[in-house]
């Protein structure tokens, strides 16, 4: 079964993200399925907020939002379950979209009887990172258990969004998750 969907995603220069969440129709579509915006992310890393709101009901629900600033990466080798092998490779530099791209594969070893499987099973993610962009542009995700899955960005623009795309809109009810008593804005 194939689907897809195309959404709108924005991040300025502070690092602030405007997240439409869109509605998978099916491949080919005969046009009778329409993709549409089923809800929309708000996230603000310098005021640790998170706003996920429902287009349906015009609400917002709040919530704190720290994302752990790290630059580990998950070594390469037998995982800590002990039930998985991780194997990087660097397949050197490309272009997507005419932008250079450096693409590389991660790949999963999942040990016959580690999660009820009785086969060995590789799932297999392959990125084409950005440098210019300082994000992935591409990645493929192969796994016999769930099927293939290819996102990428297309229409990038660099022009500056207005601020006011980054906030969650005025007329929506917020219900904030961050404090046990805390009060909600209708």
């Amino acid at each position: 079964m194939t689907t897809e969907n195309s959404r709108l995603v924005t991040r300025d220069a502070e690092g602030r993200i405007f997240q439409e969440r869109v509605t998978f129709v099916p491949v080919p579509n005969n046009g009778d399925r329409q993709m549409r915006v089923h809800a929309i992310d708000y996230t603000d890393p310098v005021a640790h907020t998170l706003y996920h709101c429902d287009t349906a009901s015009r609400e917002c629900d709040l919530f704190d939002n720290f994302a752990p600033v790290t630059d580990a990466v998950q070594p390469s080798g037998l995982q800590p379950d002990k039930a998985t092998f991780l194997t990087r490779e660097d397949l050197g530099a490309d272009t997507f979209a005419g932008l250079d791209v450096q693409v590389s594969r991660e790949t999963f070893t999942h040990y016959t009887q580690t999660n009820g499987n009785t086969k060995t099973i590789l799932r297999s993610v392959d990125y084409w990172y950005s440098p210019a962009l300082g994000v992935n542009v591409q990645v493929k995700r192969h796994d016999p258990r769930d099927g293939d899955q290819t996102l990428w960005l297309s229409d990038v623009s660099l022009t500056v969004s207005e601020p006011e795309k980054y906030r969650a809109p005025a007329d929506y009810r917020i219900i904030d998750h961050r404090n046990a008593g805390a009060g909600n804005r209708d």
